[in-house]
């Protein structure tokens, strides 16, 4: 934090600062918090009033009885300073790895450029087509789900994920964080998700995926449609003719993704596919949100037997609390 805020330099003036903890008690952001004042303390204190002015609060609503730290530094910074730092409040019961639908994830969204409206219309289409099925056997989801357990029984323990655009390079490593946090746990069968090294052609990664009897998963990611596709101009040069009027996008699934796909399972190594439609905020958020879906039905499915009302969906932050503190006992 510290070697952050001095890359800032002046620009910390012209910084807006989101403290988000949802329950209000996270130790990490207490001390980022309390290195951000103490670092505006020492260097500009004639400023430290227009640093409380850059602060937004994200945390879940103020409750009776349940301590919270970011509502009592709002009230004592009103009291001191006179300054009302707003609260976007997020509901108590998602959990912190869940939250990227609240106004956690569609603050930040909006702040970036994103349209959060599209978000949120992506996310709800793959709720309403998840609930819409009367039938465990008929969900995707579940089907998914069931395709990770299956895979799991069957030894194969990593699941190596491949994404071949920037823009999913930090979806993947947050899949593989609500993996991890939700399903590697004692009791709940499930591959080990391993986000790929890179975009694109990965040759870093072709070396521990050709290894034998590495027991992995591939799985590929990419969308149909790139939002900044090229077809190669002609430029008159002998050497790159061969390029001229080809779609990058396309020599990337002809000479990389389908070529790795076609040896993998030849030999004998299950291959996962998804492929998005359109480079977009919608489908990206369906593609999340059923991800966040499938890994809620997994940690319930194994004492399902075959209907919805069975299952129990609420993985929720007190439940997790609740198995961490039973483990350090």
């Amino acid at each position: 934090m510290q070697a952050r805020l001095e890359s800032l330099g002046d620009n910390i003036e012209k910084t807006l600062f989101v403290i988000i903890s949802k329950s209000g008690g996270t130790d990490e952001v207490r001390r980022n918090l309390y290195s951000i004042i103490a670092y505006q303390i020492a260097k500009r204190p004639e400023k430290l009033k227009d640093l409380y002015r850059s602060i937004v609060l994200i945390t879940e609503p103020e409750r009776e009885g349940k301590k919270n730290f970011l509502h009592e530094f709002k009230k004592e910074i009103k009291t001191k300073f006179d300054v009302d730092m707003p609260v976007l409040e997020n509901h108590p019961e998602i959990g912190g790895r869940f939250s990227m639908f609240s106004p956690v994830g569609m603050f930040t969204a909006e702040l970036i450029g994103l349209d959060s409206s599209a978000l949120l219309e992506g996310a709800e289409a793959c709720f309403n087509d998840f609930v819409n099925q009367e039938e465990l056997n008929d969900s995707k989801v579940a089907n998914l789900a069931l395709i990770d357990i299956m895979l799991s029984d069957l030894a194969y323990v990593h699941r190596y994920s491949m994404v071949y655009a920037d823009s999913l390079e930090a979806t993947n490593k947050f899949r593989a964080q609500l993996k991890g946090e939700s399903l590697n746990k004692n009791g709940i069968v499930s591959t080990v998700h391993i986000a790929g090294i890179g975009t694109v052609n990965h040759h870093s990664d072709l070396e521990l995926l050709f290894k034998d009897n590495n027991n992995l998963v591939l799985e590929q990611i990419y969308f149909m449609k790139p939002a900044h596709e090229a077809v190669n101009p002609k430029i008159n040069l002998e050497i790159l003719k061969d390029l001229e009027s080809e779609s990058n996008h396309a020599s990337l699934i002809k000479n990389h993704i389908k070529p790795l796909r076609t040896y993998l399972i030849e030999k004998g190594n299950p291959v996962l596919t998804t492929v998005l439609p359109e480079q977009n905020e919608y489908n990206l958020a369906y593609f999340l949100f059923q991800d966040m879906l499938v890994t809620i039905v997994q940690a319930g499915i194994q004492d399902a037997i075959g209907s919805f009302e069975k299952l129990d969906l609420s993985i929720r932050q007190w439940e997790v609390e609740r198995y961490k503190k039973s483990l350090s006992k």
